[in-house]
């Protein structure tokens, strides 16, 4: 047989996969960032045959690209979903087919250079419940189910029902997966978890909504009970409102009508019987008024509000009393009378504030009336007014935290006799108090200091710390693609900021041998050319004023 001649050629040399490595920086990936691997090969010009596929991700679909770098490399760039699977560190899977231009196809190439990426896909989730209805002052119990790996940060957001303002807060370092925290609003109030983020840095949005509905206290008021009564006095009928309440107390004669019997109740002294008048409405919310009542049975008497009067109280109530219930006067001793702010049957109101007292003073307080046979009569007694030293809350180096800030330590004037107060304070007196942004209100906590003598003399002091909603910095890259003679590379901005619109952003590109001055950039979402190709540092720090 002859063979004619023609211009047909056969190729039978097969594609030559050299290396597969890693290119991309990070080493802990989660859902959206990138992962890249650069091919080493024979030459260019080949396509990806459809068996290729990393991590189970086949080159067709969207989430794996593949590109000729035209100078016998190729990469393989590999998006991760929430859709796949994760990956242990250094056990990302490949398999890579190349077909050149006359259908040749390589043997399938599964060898990944030694590497510690770890493939983070699930997303953390984070449920809120309980819905509950309560009287106002009372605290509720929310429970928040979190799901991935700990410890989570959660952002709770509270919207007032009524006037629609809404306030977020700031939850970090939780390890338990079942998170609780109470709850004391004073209106009716919503709570949700807009956003969850776990230790792989994938972020979520929390689902659930707890509803706390607050109905408020019942007004109760006892009208008609005097301060003083004679054991000796007839009962008086007692007027108050609500009807359908309960009252308690000596002296309480239950029936129709209820009424106070001095005899019954007995001689108080200086300390009044409390006739207290407890009503519950139909939401089952609870609330009570209080009559102090003093009994007495000798032929004249004064009576003070309490043994010992306070420095720095604007009212304290002495009344006379006498057999014939004539009306008398009062005077003091030193001669104050300027700290008298109200003259009643038989009463006088005093206000020791007005003595600016520096150290504790008696004062006598005599009373005079008229008896049953004209005779004038004076009964005379001490008063001690108790001063204390101010409860100066000991200075704090700032009054400004970010959300995420350290709990500092908290202390005043009297030690651990004293008691701090105020949403963020922690602690207590054995342990001693401290003040955490993480727990504290975004924007203004009034935190209180008090202290309480025995005598039931007190003093405060407080202060105001301001804290801010911490931002959390992200961002990633739209390409990181760049042609050799460099290229323009464009940051998207994922920062997490609150409501906060005062936002300042500071980038630093890494690049500042090249471009100087261009290698930072204050914009919200900046873009950056890059002269040449290589690995870049890039930091963005986000501060919220």
């Amino acid at each position: 047989s002859t063979v004619v001649p023609n211009d047909l050629s056969i190729d039978a040399t097969r594609p030559d996969i050299i290396r597969a490595y890693i290119s991309s920086s990070d080493t802990s990936v989660v859902v959206d960032e990138i992962i890249e691997i650069i091919l080493e090969t024979d030459q260019a010009g080949y396509v990806a045959h459809s068996e290729t596929w990393l991590n189970d991700v086949n080159v067709n679909a969207f989430d794996l690209t593949f590109e000729d770098l035209l100078d016998g490399t190729y990469r393989l760039v590999y998006t991760v979903s929430d859709q796949d699977g994760s990956v242990s560190s250094g056990d990302l899977a490949i398999n890579i087919v190349l077909i050149d231009p006359y259908g040749n196809e390589s043997p399938a190439f599964n060898t990944l250079d030694p590497n510690n990426i770890t493939i983070h896909t699930s997303r953390p989730s984070a449920s809120i419940t309980g819905s509950d209805t309560i009287c106002y002052g009372d605290t509720s119990l929310i429970s928040v189910k979190l799901g991935g790996m700990s410890p989570w940060d959660i952002v709770i957001s509270e919207e007032d029902v009524v006037s629609g303002e809404i306030s977020t807060k700031l939850v970090t370092q939780i390890r338990e997966t079942n998170y609780q925290f109470q709850v004391i609003p004073e209106l009716s109030t919503d709570y949700i978890i807009p956003r969850v983020n776990d230790s792989t840095g994938n972020t979520n949005n929390g689902i659930g909504r707890a509803e706390i509905t607050v109905n408020q206290l019942p007004d109760v008021e006892i009208y008609n009970l005097s301060t003083v009564y004679n054991i000796k006095g007839t009962a008086v009928e007692i007027q108050y409102s609500p009807a359908g309440g309960v009252f308690s107390g000596p002296g309480i004669k239950q029936g129709n009508p209820i009424e106070f019997d001095p005899a019954l109740a007995g001689t108080s002294d200086d300390v009044p019987h409390n006739i207290v008048y407890w009503y519950m409405d139909q939401n089952g919310c609870i609330n009570t008024d209080t009559s102090r009542v003093y009994v007495i049975e000798s032929i004249d008497s004064i009576v003070f509000e309490r043994p010992v009067a306070c420095f720095n109280e604007n009212e304290f109530t002495i009344i006379g009393a006498n057999a014939s219930d004539s009306i008398g006067r009062f005077k003091l001793i030193p001669n104050i009378d300027s700290i008298i702010t109200s003259v009643d049957t038989n009463q006088i109101t005093l206000d020791p504030s007005k003595l600016k007292l520096d150290s504790d003073l008696d004062i006598q307080v005599i009373y005079t009336y008229t008896d049953l046979s004209g005779f004038e009569l004076t009964v005379e007694r001490t008063l001690h007014i108790e001063q204390l030293h101010e409860a100066s809350i000991n200075p704090i180096a700032e009054d400004e935290y970010c959300a995420n800030y350290n709990a500092i330590d908290l202390g005043g004037f009297y030690g651990t006799q004293g008691i701090f107060g105020g949403t963020g304070v922690t602690g207590d007196s054995s342990q001693g108090y401290g003040f955490d942004p993480a727990l504290a209100d975004l924007g203004i906590n009034r935190i209180t200091y008090y202290y309480t003598s025995n005598n039931a003399c007190r003093i405060g002091d407080s202060t105001v710390l301001i804290v801010y909603d911490a931002p959390v910095a992200d961002f990633d890259i739209v390409d990181d693609c760049t042609p050799e003679s460099g290229g323009t590379v464009i940051f998207n901005n994922n920062t997490y900021t609150g409501v906060s619109n005062q936002i300042n952003w500071e980038w630093e590109f890494g690049d500042f041998i090249n471009s100087g001055a261009l290698n930072f950039s204050t914009n919200m979402a900046p873009t950056h050319f890059y002269k040449e190709q290589g690995t870049w540092t890039v930091d963005l720090e986000v501060t919220i004023d």
